[in-house]
C-alpha cells in the first residue's frame, strides 16, 4: 500500500453508521462502532432479498383491503413524476415506497456535514423547460445552475469549461488530439442527436447506434486522449465502460455537455436532487404516501389489480385493490413482484444490466484544487474513480462567492464499480477499506489531498443504474416497457437508459396513459 503523509482517514459508512478511525478498525474482528450523530441512509435490501430474492415464504395477507384509483409502486423519480400527475389532475393513488423516504437515487433525507449538505446519488439535470419546468414549480423547488465541469491534467494544469473553442485550443495536447477533440464536438452539435423515448425515435437511427459501442464511434475520431475521457463519462453516468456502452445513449446523453458556450446550462440544488425527494413528498401529502411498504405481489384479478405489501416497521400485512398500478421500481425487482410476466418479457428483463457505484463524499478543511469547478475528470488508470464534483461550487456561485478559498468543502467522488463488486456493496469494512485506497489514488494525482479530507462518507448502491448496453435497444425494447394487463412499468430502464430526466418522462407518460385509460 503506497505511503501517504496521513496513512488512515476517519470514515463513516452511511448505510450503517459504522465508523473506522484507523487500519486496525477495518480489518479487526470486532463489530464497527457507530456514530449517533450520523443518520443513517440504508437500503432496505435484507427483507427484500429473504422473501423475494430468495423465495422465502410469504405472510397470509388480508382480502379486505385499501381502495384507490392507482397504486404505484416505487417512490424514485418516475414514481414522484406519475404520482404529481395524477394529484394534478384530482386522481385518486397510493404511493407504496419500501425506503423510509421516497426519493430513489434522489436519496434523502440529504446528509451534511458541518452544515453542508450533499448528494448520496443523482446530483445534476439538463431538462427545465416545459413539464420539468411545471413539476418543479408545482412541488416547489428551484434549481440553480451548476457552472462548467474541469478537466483535470495534473502538472499540466486544469481547463475550466475546455470545450470552449477558447480553452480547447489552450489544451496542452498534440495537435492531432485538440482536432480530435474539436471533430467530436463539432459532430454531435449539428448531427441529429439519438432521442428518448425509443418509441417515438426513428428505427433506423436506433439500428445505425445501438448496433456498436460508443467506443467504437469515439475512436473514428483517432484520439487515445479523446476516448479516455469519454470513458471515464460512460462509467461516471452510464454505468460502464465505453466499449460496453452503446453509441445511441452515450450520443443522447454526451450532446448535452458542452456547457454555456453553447447555451446549454447544467441545474442542481444545494444537496443535489435529494431536494425533489422532500419537497415531491410534502406535496403529494402523507395520506397518499406509505413508506417502509415492501410490496412483495402485484397481479391483476378480473378488471383491477391486487398488491400485497408488508409494512417493514410493525410487520403487518397488507393489501390494496386498485384499477390500475404503475410499477416505478427497476425492472430487476419488478420480475421478482409482478406475477404472471410472460416468459419472453421475464428473459428480456433479466438480461438487463444495472451498475453497482460507490459514492464518497470527501468532506475536506480546504479546497483540492486551486480553481473552483463543478465537475473535475480526473482520469486514474485503476479507475478507482471518475470524477470529483465540488458540491459546495454550485451554492456558493448562486451566493456570488464562487472563488472561495477558505472554510469548509465536500467533493462528491464518483465510482462506478465492475458487476462483481456487487456482493461488496453490504460490506462495511470492504467499503472503508476500498474508500481508504481510493483516497491514496486520489493522492497520486492531487499531491496534497489525503491532508485535506478530514473525513469520508460512503455510501455503496448495489443496482444503481440500467446500463444501455450494446444492442439492449433493440433486442430488450419494448418488452422492458410492455404493460401487463392494468400493470404499467415506469422507471428509466423502461428505455434501457439512465437519468432522471428519462425516469420522469417515464412517470408522466404513464400517468397519462392510466388518466385515459
Amino acid at each position: 500500500m503506497p505511503a501517504t503523509r496521513r496513512d488512515f482517514i476517519k470514515t463513516v459508512i452511511l448505510s450503517t453508521g459504522a465508523v473506522f478511525v484507523s487500519w486496525n478498525d477495518v480489518f479487526s474482528s470486532v463489530p464497527a462502532s457507530k456514530n449517533p450523530s450520523v443518520t443513517t441512509a440504508s437500503l432496505h435490501f435484507s427483507k427484500a432479498h429473504e422473501l423475494l430474492r430468495d423465495g422465502n415464504t410469504l405472510p397470509q395477507f388480508p382480502y379486505h383491503a385499501v381502495t384507490t384509483d392507482t397504486v404505484i409502486i416505487g417512490g424514485g423519480a418516475a414514481g414522484l413524476a406519475a404520482a404529481w400527475k395524477l394529484k394534478k389532475l384530482g386522481r385518486d393513488f397510493l404511493l407504496l415506497e419500501n425506503e423510509p423516504a421516497i426519493g430513489g437515487v434522489m436519496k434523502s433525507p440529504i446528509p451534511q456535514w458541518q452544515g453542508i449538505p450533499y448528494p448520496l446519488g443523482s446530483t445534476y439535470f439538463y431538462r427545465y423547460n416545459d413539464l420539468y419546468r411545471e413539476f418543479y414549480n408545482d412541488i416547489g423547488v428551484h434549481p440553480i445552475e451548476t457552472g462548467e465541469d474541469a478537466l483535470y491534467l495534473g502538472k499540466n494544469g486544469i481547463f475550466v469549461d475546455w470545450w470552449n473553442p477558447r480553452n480547447l485550443n489552450s489544451l496542452p495536447l498534440p495537435v492531432k488530439d485538440k482536432d480530435a477533440f474539436k471533430k467530436f464536438r463539432d459532430i454531435l452539435l449539428v448531427m441529429p442527436i439519438p432521442s428518448y423515448p425509443l418509441s417515438a425515435a426513428f428505427k433506423d437511427v436506433i439500428k445505425k447506434y445501438d448496433s456498436i459501442s460508443a467506443a467504437e464511434y469515439v475512436e473514428r475520431c483517432g484520439s487515445h486522449v479523446l476516448t479516455d475521457t469519454m470513458d471515464m463519462y460512460a462509467r461516471s453516468v452510464l454505468g460502464a465502460p465505453l466499449k460496453e456502452v452503446n453509441a445511441y445513449s452515450f450520443l443522447n446523453f454526451y450532446s448535452l455537455e458542452f456547457g454555456d458556450a453553447y447555451q446549454i446550462p447544467c441545474y442542481t440544488f444545494a444537496g443535489g436532487l435529494g431536494e425533489i425527494a422532500i419537497k415531491g413528498s410534502q406535496y403529494l401529502g402523507k395520506d397518499h404516501v406509505q413508506t417502509n411498504a415492501l410490496v412483495v405481489n402485484v397481479r391483476n384479478e378480473k378488471d383491477n389489480v391486487v398488491v400485497n405489501y408488508i409494512d417493514l416497521q410493525t410487520g403487518a400485512s397488507h393489501t390494496v385493490h386498485a384499477r390500475n398500478a404503475i410499477v416505478a421500481t427497476q425492472k430487476q425487482i419488478a420480475k421478482h413482484i409482478v406475477k404472471d410476466l410472460p416468459e419472453e418479457q421475464v428473459k428480456a428483463i433479466s438480461a438487463i444490466r444495472y451498475a453497482p457505484y460507490i459514492t464518497i463524499a470527501l468532506c475536506c478543511s480546504a479546497p483540492l484544487f486551486p480553481k473552483r469547478a463543478f465537475d473535475f475528470w480526473i482520469s486514474d488508470e485503476q479507475r478507482r474513480f471518475t470524477d470529483l464534483i465540488d458540491v459546495t461550487s454550485a451554492p456558493d456561485m448562486a451566493s456570488g462567492c464562487e472563488n472561495r478559498t477558505t472554510g469548509d468543502f465536500i467533493y462528491m467522488l464518483s465510482s462506478p464499480r465492475p458487476e462483481s463488486d456487487r456482493k461488496n456493496m453490504q460490506d462495511d469494512r470492504w467499503l472503508a477499506e476500498f474508500a481508504q485506497k481510493t483516497a491514496q489514488a486520489l493522492a497520486a494525482h492531487i499531491s496534497d489531498a489525503t491532508n485535506k479530507i478530514d473525513e469520508m462518507h460512503v455510501f455503496g448502491w448495489g443496482h444503481s443504474m440500467v446500463i444501455p448496453t450494446v444492442g439492449s435497444h433493440q433486442k430488450l425494447y419494448p418488452l422492458t416497457a410492455q404493460s401487463v394487463g392494468n400493470i404499467h412499468f415506469a422507471n428509466s430502464d423502461n428505455d434501457l437508459a439512465p437519468g432522471i430526466e428519462n425516469a420522469l418522462d417515464w412517470g408522466f407518460r404513464i400517468a397519462d396513459d392510466v388518466l385515459k385509460s
